[in-house]
């Protein structure tokens, strides 16, 4: 107990004290002794009333503790997204999404299998809310979902968090029973990557395409992953630059050195490797079919791809670069989480690719919004005499993230897959 406190509680016992003493001893002068215990009982009404000053802070701190979990739980997840996006996948915390046997963690997880998706969806509907109190209008959706292949038995769903325009993605896992989730797994064995130098800048904070220096025919790299939402984004706004300035520009879609979508992701990326390798003049048919449909089969037959050839170049390709191997070596997974895919390492290591996508032009890494027209006008800025169809007006919409020909919302064209 404070000082302060003795003190209250002195004035409240010293009153009735003196007050009986006067009485025991002038027991013939009531008036006076009546007189006197009048002042003690206001000194006794006055003195109580700091006591009662304490019961509405004690309220006020319970009706603001929610709240005020709710928004820390908000910057945690938050900022371990955003902490993904600058290193190696990270130890976000883990999440009871039924706290039923919770203290027996995760290992008490072995329910039914209840689906990828409707997994997903509980861990998206427990989000959401919570960050709703204190982030209002985010949204929070699933981007895919699907068994973990470091993991087994465990979902891994891609969430995407879009809060005033601006879009994150990271990886979470489920268990099967849609019970408990928790965060982006890192390899205790494993140092983390270090963040890109400017010499060596990440996507998508790059210069301006204006600083990129000039040339007869540019050459321009757009390193993507073929699942990747944001890299498809890019993908979309290439396709038809590619298609209109052709032969006077060397336009070409190349591959992040690491896998974050799966076996799925190993395999597109080879296809569409190859037929740009072997069948360039199928490439840009190919491509868009996929971007809109992600069928790949339908696409190759779309496109007139020589099926043979491609399954050929495929085993060559995977054989020269040991991509199975890499695979299914998990020792040489980047952080223990992804695959190594190396078949433009070099040109990663060149330019410091961290994510999909990077978007270079005559050796220059550059910021380029993601629509067809934005993404024709840097590259002819960097002609030295631009072609004549430079002077073709594409669309200026930016596609959604993702397959299939949705239109972005406003804002929504910064995202990359770190």
């Amino acid at each position: 107990m404070s000082r302060k406190d003795n003190n209250f509680d002195s004035e409240d016992s010293e009153g009735p004290e003196e007050e009986n003493e006067e009485s025991e001893e002038q027991k013939e002068e009531s008036d006076m002794a009546a007189k006197k215990e009048k002042p003690k009982e206001a000194g006794k009404s006055k003195s109580s009333k700091p006591k009662e000053v304490k019961e509405p802070k004690q309220a006020g701190r319970s009706r603001n503790h929610v709240p005020r979990y709710a928004f820390f739980a908000g910057v945690f997840l938050i900022v371990g997204i955003l902490i993904g996006a600058i290193a190696a996948p990270s130890l976000t915390g883990g999440i009871v999404i039924d706290d039923t046997d919770a203290a027996d963690g995760i290992a008490a997880a072995t329910g039914t299998d209840i689906g990828a998706d409707a997994a997903a969806a509980m861990l998206v509907d427990f989000i959401k809310p919570r960050l709703e109190q204190s982030y209002p209008g985010i949204e929070v959706v699933y981007k895919n979902a699907e068994e973990s292949e470091q993991l087994p038995g465990i979902y891994e769903v891609i969430i995407e968090m879009t809060f005033q325009g601006q879009p994150q993605s990271a990886p979470y896992y489920v268990t099967k029973d849609g019970k408990y989730a928790f965060g982006g797994l890192l390899d205790l064995g494993e140092e983390l990557l270090e963040p890109a130098t400017p010499d060596q800048p990440a996507t998508p904070d790059q210069p301006p395409a204006s600083d990129v220096p000039k040339s007869d025919k540019p050459v321009v790299d757009v390193f993507i992953m073929s699942y990747c939402p944001y890299g498809l984004q890019m993908q979309k706004a290439a396709l038809p630059v590619m298609e209109l300035l052709g032969d006077n520009a060397d336009i070409t879609i190349k591959w992040v050195s690491y896998i974050m979508h799966g076996k799925k992701e190993i395999d597109e990326n080879t296809v569409q490797y190859c037929i740009q390798k072997e069948q360039p003049d199928k490439y840009i048919a190919y491509a868009k079919c996929f971007v809109l449909s992600g069928e790949t089969d339908t696409c190759l037959a779309e496109a007139g791809i020589d099926t043979a050839s491609l399954d050929s170049c495929i085993d060559a390709v995977d054989e020269e670069f040991n991509i199975t191997g890499l695979y299914n070596d998990k020792s040489t997974w980047s952080g223990g989480s992804y695959p190594q895919y190396p078949v433009d390492a070099t040109e990663n290591a060149q330019f410091g690719v961290r994510g999909s996508p990077a978007f270079v032009i005559n050796g220059r890494v550059v910021s380029v919004a993601r629509s067809p027209e934005a993404v024709k006008a840097a590259i002819c800025d960097s002609f030295n005499t631009p072609p004549e169809e430079c002077e073709t007006t594409l669309d200026s919409t930016t596609a959604g993230p993702g397959i299939g020909g949705t239109v972005a919302s406003s804002g929504v064209e910064g995202g990359v897959c770190q």
